[in-house]
């Protein structure tokens, strides 16, 4: 860079280069306080050291101020006239410059400049001291940007919340803090407890109190066993006013049975404080469908034994073999008989007594039904069943009428247990049965039981008894589907057996005049003992039938009136 030099008396100038300047000899001034180193006078280019006593008239900003006594000066006179004068700080990057024109105006820099390296970074920290600010920052978007005051004041929750004590009693509703700590009693009713509270607000366009806000509430003690829970509420500037506190449940603070409105545990209900009100539509609720006999029925009971299928495995399922029940055993199963046990892996030993045929954990047994007789709903299984010391699962599986081999997980692998007991598994309710234009309702149900682990003395469990159970029945093959009972009846109230009615005795209660027994049928009942035959006893008749001869005098009808009267 070329500067002029310049002539005051503006006799001559000539244009020297930066090499020449910088050759230029360094002049040592002394000022003294008789004889004073006026700088607005310093207008010579050249290298300066200046000590002792300095003055300026055009400005009093001190170009050479007490910790840069020593420091060079280097002016520099332009082609305009302009003077630079250019103070180097003798540590560090500090500089200070002014500017004087040939018209007298001065033009100060800031009082510090920060000459940067070529890659940039500063070799020392920023000192700006109380004269200087940095303005014009923009809102950071990475975590190395510099921020402003307003931005970390508005964006930033502090590590240390400003804290109130007791004899303060601040008013939580006009606080601006980001984060404090102020009395329970100040809280204006949060729930959360122990003596001080922690409260975090946070802030919507503005800090301040009429802003729009949410508080955060939660105890401050730490070693007060009954300091705990969570709270928040709201401002609205809409409403200009807070909302209740509403409290946020944690494993520390579980909720009570008064705030769920439910029964104390330690209630006692009277028949008066059981009372149902409202109405349940397409559907029953449990207590109904206990009474109603449809929806309490057994809905499997009687299924025939082509719609059964029963199947083992001792390999975990990888392969199934037909069980072989009987016909009479798949019925009984189904029919709540319970007299034909049914074991896992079709094994019945155990481990000490027979080894070979003892169950292991692959031992399984799964059942299988078909619609092939109703149309019913299902939403639980019930079975009674002996683990016989071993631990047990089932899981329930369906199909449906348009994939009839492809079974979907209705109820995963859940324990069952009982020596023997029962055991009730809920699942989504579904239909049992339809026709071939509903392809989506349920098919094939099955039930899977597994042992997950033996007990080697007397682990071989069994099942005798399967019950699905719903509320629907839209046909029914026999009464105990359709009314939960083995009979039906009519409108005067005679009861109509589907099958064989046998006992000890038929008690007739019968009045006089009325047969207490009708036979439609003329097929003769063997082994019948009956008296009173039209009036005569058995007796009667036998000893007619012993006279050898009709007696004298009388015609063959007279012996036979002789015997009805």
């Amino acid at each position: 860079m070329a500067a002029t030099v310049y002539d005051p008396a503006g006799k001559s100038s000539q244009v020297a280069t930066e090499a020449e300047l910088e050759a230029l000899p360094v002049k040592h001034l002394v000022g003294t306080d008789a004889a004073p180193v006026n700088l607005d006078n310093l207008l010579e280019p050249g290298i300066y050291y200046i000590t002792g006593t300095q003055t300026t008239t055009k400005d009093a900003w001190g170009l050479l101020d007490a910790p840069y006594l020593y420091a060079p000066l280097r002016v520099t006179v332009y082609e305009n006239g302009t003077c630079v004068q250019l103070r180097l700080a003798p540590i560090g990057t500090s500089l200070r410059t002014r500017m004087i024109f040939p018209t007298g105006i001065v033009v100060k820099s800031p009082q510090y400049d920060y000459v940067m390296s070529a890659d940039g970074a500063l070799t020392s920290d920023l000192n700006m001291n109380e004269r200087h600010k940095i303005i014009g920052l923009p809102d950071p978007t990475n975590i190395t940007d510099a921020a402003t005051k307003r931005y970390v004041d508005e964006t930033t929750i502090p590590k240390l919340a400003k804290y109130y004590p007791a004899n303060v009693s601040p008013d939580i509703d006009t606080l601006t803090d980001a984060l404090m700590l102020v009395p329970k009693a100040s809280t204006k009713g949060c729930p959360v407890s122990g003596s001080f509270v922690y409260i975090m607000q946070i802030f919507y366009q503005g800090t301040s109190a009429q802003s729009a806000r949410t508080q955060i509430a939660w105890p401050h003690s730490s070693t007060n066993s009954e300091a705990h829970g969570v709270a928040v509420r709201t401002y609205s500037t809409s409403t200009m006013a807070w909302s209740a506190w509403e409290k946020v449940y944690t494993d520390a603070a579980k909720p009570t049975a008064a705030d769920v409105g439910a029964r104390p545990s330690t209630w006692k209900p009277t028949p008066s404080d059981i009372v149902r009100e409202g109405y349940t539509a397409a559907g029953l609720d449990p207590i109904a469908a206990a009474m109603i006999g449809a929806a309490a029925s057994n809905k499997s009971f009687g299924l025939p034994a082509e719609a059964i299928t029963i199947e083992y495995s001792n390999d975990g399922g990888a392969t199934w073999e037909d069980y072989g029940a009987s016909s009479s055993v798949k019925f009984a199963l189904f029919a709540e008989l319970r007299d034909s046990p049914i074991y896992l892996g079709k094994r019945s030993a155990t481990v000490a007594a027979d080894p070979a045929n003892a169950q292991t954990t692959d031992s399984m047994l799964r059942v299988t039904i078909v619609p092939s007789d109703r149309y019913v709903s299902f939403n639980s299984i019930y079975c009674w069943l002996s683990t016989a010391g071993n631990k047990c699962q089932a899981k329930i599986e369906s199909s449906t009428i348009g994939e009839k081999t492809t079974f979907s997980e209705l109820k995963g692998w859940t324990t069952v247990s009982g020596w023997a007991g029962s055991n009730i598994i809920y699942f989504r309710s579904g239909t049992f049965g339809g026709g071939e234009s509903q392809p989506t309702n349920h098919y094939a149900y099955r039930v899977t039981f597994r042992n997950t682990s033996i007990n080697a003395v007397s682990g071989n469990a069994y099942i005798n008894d399967i019950r699905f159970l719903g509320v629907d029945a839209w046909a029914s093959p026999n009464n105990m589907v359709g009314r939960n009972r083995l009979y039906k009846w009519d409108a005067l109230l005679n009861a109509i057996f589907e099958r064989s009615v046998s006992g000890e005795q038929l008690i007739s209660r019968a009045a006089e005049g009325t047969p207490p027994l009708v036979v439609g049928s003329s097929t003769a009942v063997p082994k019948l003992n009956a008296d009173l035959l039209d009036g005569k006893h058995a007796g009667d008749f036998a000893s007619i039938a012993r006279s050898a001869t009709q007696p004298t005098g009388q015609r063959p009808g007279d012996y036979w009136d002789e015997i009805l009267t």
